[in-house]
């Protein structure tokens, strides 16, 4: 369930994920006992840390919006699933991560 979770997060445009997408890719990866619950616990920090600034990011002027996108996606450089999760909200927005 989770791969086939994964790949229709994959699979869906831009403009139709939901942040839920992600919390819900979590919840399925620790029911299945792909993660600990150490990890999980981890993750959901880490998507409750990243979610509140891409979401506040749409709401205010398109510069600072860009800049929260950017900042985030420097700070989890490492985490290739939050850089995946701000990649494709920044796609959702229209928000260009290369300036």
């Amino acid at each position: 369930m989770f791969e086939k979770e994964k790949q229709a997060i994959i699979d869906c445009p831009d403009d139709m994920i939901k942040v839920s997408d992600f919390y819900h890719l979590l919840d399925t990866a620790f029911n299945e006992d792909l993660i600990t619950k150490e990890q999980f616990d981890k993750w959901n920090e880490v998507l409750d840390y990243v979610i509140p600034v891409l979401v506040k990011g749409v709401n205010i002027d398109p510069s600072i919006a860009q800049s929260a996108f950017v900042l985030t996606h420097d700070m989890f450089r490492n985490n290739k699933f939050i850089k995946y999760v701000v990649k494709r909200m920044a796609g959702k927005y229209g928000i260009n991560l290369e300036g």
